[in-house]
């Protein structure tokens, strides 16, 4: 793999850690190995606003796109209104 391929590209930059992870595990189901950076400097833990990025090879960045594309896809056709979410405690 030449040293662009496997360079770092920032595939999105999110508010926060869980949502970032989330991210990155949708990335791994699909075999896509991802790098989240920003994550002591975002949600004010480090007392400094940040963003927590989420990084993919390069040679992965455009695939890894798509597989972010349909996750928010299907998450935007849910109907909350018809899914269980259990009792509050």
């Amino acid at each position: 793999m030449t040293a662009e391929a496997s360079s770092l590209e920032v595939l999105t930059q999110v508010p926060n850690e869980i949502e970032a992870t989330l991210i990155a595990n949708d990335l791994e189901s699909e075999g896509i190995m991802s790098v989240l950076t920003g994550v002591n400097t975002a949600s004010f833990q480090a007392e400094a606003p940040g963003m927590v990025s989420v990084m993919v090879r390069h040679a992965d960045l455009e695939r890894a796109r798509q597989i972010m594309m349909t996750v928010q896809s299907r998450a935007a056709d849910t109907d909350w209104e018809h899914v269980d979410v259990g009792e509050p405690e």
